[in-house]
């Protein structure tokens, strides 16, 4: 029997090739292209029983490679899949999603496997084509067909009862990890706060406590003067209109300034529902407030760790810590994916490395004995999302780096996985010019050059050199007028500086490092 073939359309070479390798070993054959173009001049001169495109590419997006894939004779009837990092709900674009005939839409990060499990229920079905694309109430995208076999999942937990602080968290972790839309009502006598959730991620909030309204932020971060703020406010209930489109209509701020105002306040929203110590809450499935409300995405994981840090008493979370036991605390497996977004306190910036080793709760107490309690709410957070895990039982005491989880030397990527060479067009902002720049002379560059340090750097630079590179290559840097090309970039940046700090901030693998580095000099 033939074995099926899959297109793969990713700029991320890396997650593209983690895709090739898992639907491989299911028995798929499978060709990876990083640009909407090659993917195009591909499938036409080729034959494939499945496209999974990003919709997010160099040059030509998504949409525009699977219209000239339906164009051909062979793409018309074609099993898409779509995924996207940017665009995480799917009405947002659901015409062309339908227009297309795409039967599955997913918003990363998800599941590999289950990714594999998705493709071969297409694959696999003898039936008629799937061509019945529709939306779901909650705005998860699938085929009638699709939903079918795979089952719609619900959130897995009460949507309501009372909730103390540990509880709430609890519920917020829950939200993140099973990324449901909806919103949460938490109430608590004259207190109100409502968070809007896409993907398990904050998007909009709304509360009745004054110092948590866009107002209160632009005075804190000291937009505007306190009396320009109030007269637009007093301007905005004349008009009848929200103060954000006030302010947008009189020109007082621009659109980047307001965006990243108005994410302080959802962010203000979030860390002020754990001010109320109990309550009552409702969570509501469903993304129909998409239209109604703002979508300002915060980061969960960082609102969660300044939550456990102000608001939780170590002693509450102390027995989960403690089931660890004398087990040594390893990397779990979301470590990658979530562990810079931590930003842990100074004296616990180690705390990477210890989990390369592993390490035990009652060592990193030794380690770390003036921070004992930060120490505590963090690795009850870091265990709770998956960033830390414990060994079992029988693990060694000392846990020895094996040979092959030290990072290899980057291979040199063939000319045509790159973009196109770095110019400067006229008006470029400079943080795009910084990212481009960067990104040809160290995405293949060794890891003391991605980090600007040297073989005589001490741990304490290799630190610092770390937070200045995660610094310039934050998104939140770039003004919005950057091309998707440079945030696809400066994403792949940032995992170059992780995977970098990784290497060097451990002794033992910065000393495998340094033999491989020697070894082909």
């Amino acid at each position: 029997m033939t074995k099926k073939s899959i297109l793969v359309v990713e700029d991320d070479v890396h997650f593209g090739n983690q895709i090739v390798d898992l639907l491989t070993f299911l028995g798929y054959q499978t060709e990876l292209v990083a640009d909407g173009k090659t993917a195009v001049e591909r499938f036409q001169r080729g034959s494939f029983d499945l496209v999974l495109s990003d919709l997010m590419l160099p040059e030509m997006n998504g949409v525009d490679v699977i219209k000239a894939i339906r164009k051909h004779t062979r793409g018309v009837s074609v099993p898409v899949f779509m995924m996207s990092a940017i665009y995480r709900n799917p009405k947002m674009f659901q015409r062309e999603l339908r227009d297309l005939a795409i039967i599955e839409f997913l918003p990363k990060p998800f599941s590999i496997v289950d990714l594999g499990r998705r493709i071969s229920v297409v694959l696999e079905n003898d039936a008629e084509p799937i061509d019945d694309s529709a939306m779901t109430q909650t705005g998860s995208w699938s085929s009638a067909e699709l939903r079918t076999s795979l089952g719609e999942a619900k959130p897995d937990f009460d949507p309501q009862g009372e909730f103390d602080r540990i509880k709430l968290l609890s519920l917020f972790i829950e939200i993140f990890q099973q990324h449901p839309p909806g919103r949460l009502d938490l109430e608590l006598g004259h207190a109100r706060r409502t968070v809007y959730f896409l993907n398990g991620y904050p998007v909009w909030g709304e509360s009745n406590d004054p110092d948590e309204s866009l107002a209160a932020v632009l005075h804190k971060s000291g937009e505007l003067e306190p009396q320009q703020i109030a007269g637009f406010v007093n301007l905005a209930a004349q008009r009848g209109k929200p103060l954000r489109e006030v302010l947008v209509k009189e020109g007082a701020l621009s659109e980047r300034r307001l965006f990243l105002a108005e994410r302080k306040r959802v962010r203000q929203v979030v860390l002020g529902c754990f001010s109320m110590a109990r309550g009552t809450f409702t969570f509501t499935p469903g993304d129909t407030f998409v239209d109604k409300v703002g979508v300002f995405e915060v980061n969960p994981v960082r609102c969660l760790a300044e939550v456990v840090q102000r608001y939780m008493s170590a002693n509450e979370l102390a027995p989960e810590v403690y089931e660890a036991g004398g087990r040594h605390l390893v990397r779990g497996p979301r470590y990658r994916q979530l562990f810079p977004y931590l930003d842990l306190p100074r004296a616990l910036e180690g705390l990477g490395s210890d989990l390369w080793t592993g390490a035990t709760v009652d060592g990193l107490y030794r380690k770390y004995p003036e921070v004992r309690d930060d120490l505590l709410r963090m690795l009850w957070l870091m265990l709770r999302l998956g960033i830390a895990e414990p060994r079992t039982a029988s693990a060694p005491d000392v846990l020895h780096i094996p040979q092959m989880s030290s990072p290899s030397i980057p291979r040199p990527v063939r000319p045509q996985r790159l973009s196109e060479p770095f110019s400067q067009p006229d008006g470029m902002d400079r943080p795009s010019q910084d990212i481009l720049s960067d990104y040809l002379s160290l995405i293949e560059a060794d890891c003391f050059a991605v980090l600007g340090v040297d073989r005589t750097a001490t741990f304490e630079d290799i630190s610092a050199a770390y937070q200045d590179r995660m610094k310039r290559y934050a998104l939140t840097r770039l003004p919005q007028t950057a091309s998707t090309d440079v945030r696809q970039k400066a994403k792949e940046l940032l995992m170059r500086a992780l995977d970098a700090y990784e290497t060097l901030s451990d002794p033992g693998s910065r000393a495998t490092y340094e033999l491989e580095l020697d070894s082909v000099s």
